[in-house]
């Protein structure tokens, strides 16, 4: 039966590699990557951090919209893996998004140290991030710290041992966040 992963990160944690690296694995799944839904809307789009209600509002709309895609690609038996920045507010409204689809739910966050993150955005090309920006998402992640799910912290691992830790705790019900009798 196809299942949902929720994986979480901070930005340049490798989620995007291990995502397609876990995903590569099985016959039916789609890659959701919540920033490129975020990035759908070309004109006005916000910045993540300004301090007004628009980012929110944003976020908002683009949690609503990959919950969508997620539960089109469950009702046809297609597996899904979702990378965005999950704090405890918006894990609530992805919840409130998926769990309709009826089907395991796992929740994991990447957790590398805020060095290995700071070296990975620097051997960035394209997406490479302001470290100001990397600084405040990985505090308020780390913040958040083990509030659902499961962590693994992936400094000292290249992406093809964290997506096979990845798929280990998958495998074995151990990130399963819902339903919450699920083991």
């Amino acid at each position: 039966m196809a299942e949902i992963l929720l994986l979480s990160r901070s930005p340049a944690s490798g989620k995007t590699t291990v995502a397609g690296l876990l995903s590569e694995r099985y016959d039916r799944v789609a890659h959701i990557d919540a920033d490129a839904v975020r990035r759908l809307r070309n004109a006005g789009l916000a910045p993540p951090l300004r301090q007004d209600p628009e980012p929110a509002r944003q976020h908002r709309l683009a949690v609503l919209n990959a919950g969508a895609l997620a539960r089109n690609f469950i009702e046809d038996e297609v597996g899904v893996v979702i990378e965005d920045i999950v704090l405890p507010a918006s894990l609530n409204l992805y919840l409130d998004e998926l769990t309709p689809s009826r089907v395991r739910i796992h929740f994991v966050r990447l957790m590398p140290s805020l060095e290995s993150c700071h070296a990975r955005n620097r051997m960035r090309d394209d997406e490479r991030v302001r470290p100001a920006w990397l600084d405040s998402v990985y505090r308020a992640v780390a913040k958040a710290s083990d509030f659902a799910g499961v962590a693994i912290d992936s400094t000292h691992q290249t992406p093809l041992e964290t997506a096979d830790r990845l798929q280990a705790l998958t495998t074995r019900g151990e990130s399963v966040i819902w339903p919450s009798h699920a083991a």
